[in-house]
Order: C-alpha cells, then sequence, then structure tokens
C-alpha cells in the first residue's frame, strides 16, 4: 500500500519540490498552504506522515502539531517541522509541540528520503 504524507508549507516553490522528490518514491502527497488548511487535511486524509512549515498562515506548524497531537486518532502520526530560521527560541518552541523532527530549510532530495525511510518504515 503507497504511503501518503500531508505537505503543508506557504511557499509554492517549496511544495513543488516536494511533491516532486515524494512522487519520484512513489509517494501519495497531500498539499496545504495554511495552517487551518493542514489540520483539516489532516483529519479528513490520516496520513502516514506530516510536514509541515513552521511559519504559516492561520496558525503556526507548531500549533498545528499541538493540535494534531491533542487528538488520539492523530496523535501517532510522525510530524516533521521545517523552518528557515532556528533559533534556539525556535527550536524549543517546535519540539515542546510534540513534533518528531526539526529540519533546517533547504531541505534536500536526501533529506527528505531520510525522513520516509526514518519515520515509514
Amino acid at each position: 500500500m503507497p504511503k501518503k504524507v500531508l505537505l503543508a508549507d506557504d511557499s509554492q516553490t517549496f511544495l513543488n519540490f516536494y511533491q516532486k522528490v515524494f512522487g519520484a518514491l512513489g509517494v501519495e502527497v497531500v498539499q496545504a498552504s495554511t495552517g487551518p488548511e493542514a489540520v483539516a487535511l489532516a483529519w479528513k486524509e490520516r496520513p502516514d506522515l506530516i510536514i509541515l512549515d513552521l511559519e504559516m498562515p492561520g496558525m503556526s506548524g507548531a500549533e498545528c502539531t499541538r493540535l494534531l497531537k491533542q487528538d488520539p486518532s492523530c496523535a501517532p502520526i510522525p510530524i516533521i517541522l521545517i523552518t528557515q530560521h532556528i533559533s534556539a527560541r525556535d527550536m524549543e518552541v517546535m519540539l515542546r509541540s510534540g513534533c518528531e523532527e526539526v529540519l533546517a530549510k533547504p531541505v534536500s532530495a536526501r533529506q527528505l528520503q531520510q525522513v520516509l525511510n526514518r519515520h515509514l518504515k
């Protein structure tokens, strides 16, 4: 059964890149461009992995993570947060949200494949 990944980023450039990488790996992709849209899609689609940008319109990736991790049906889904600005404060906020991993932009195709290998065995 193919794996499904929810990608949420307000940058279409990054979404296109992630789509290309995951598509080449045979992974089904669902996309969102805002925090609220990402949460709604996570509840509807029940993906195997969620990758969220930290800074998105409507709700940050950390806020989305906290909300999804409080829902017993979504709590087991691994969530990866991605950001361009990793300060000590941002790291603390992201890790306290309940995410499994934090990556710094720009993320390479190899890093994305490694994320899949770690979280979608």
